[in-house]
């Protein structure tokens, strides 16, 4: 039997950014984060725009911005080669951590806009 940590499991970019936290929300008094362009504050139940990336040598997936709809861009902004790059739509929504009593956003109900493969755009 193999190692349950070694074992891959083949997933769209959407299915494993639905529910990521975005470690740029801040916390007090409510989880909130900042749209990027125009700095509206964001939170839970906003509708955003946020591009995604992950290097091909990492499994980690990483929401660097956060925009509104309004603000937010209709391609990959500056597409990585060696990264794929996405770019999502979705709503904003809160997960509680019941034991330490704290609150995070994540993203929920996403859907992709476009995507760029580790081999189109610029070098890293």
């Amino acid at each position: 039997m193999r190692n349950a940590t070694t074992q891959l499991v083949r997933a769209t970019p959407t299915q494993v950014l639905r529910g990521l936290t975005l470690p740029s929300a801040q916390s007090s008094p409510t989880p909130h984060v900042r749209c990027t362009a125009c700095d509206t504050q964001l939170r839970a139940g906003a509708p955003i725009t946020a591009p995604a990336y992950r290097l091909t040598q990492t499994r980690e997936w990483v929401i660097p911005r956060v925009y509104c709809r309004r603000c937010g861009p209709e391609t990959c902004p500056q597409p990585t080669r060696g990264a794929v790059d996405v770019l999502v739509t979705g709503t904003l929504a809160t997960i509680s951590d019941a034991t330490t009593q704290t609150h995070a956003l994540c993203v929920t109900t996403l859907e992709p806009i476009a995507v760029s493969p580790p081999t189109e755009g610029s070098a890293p």
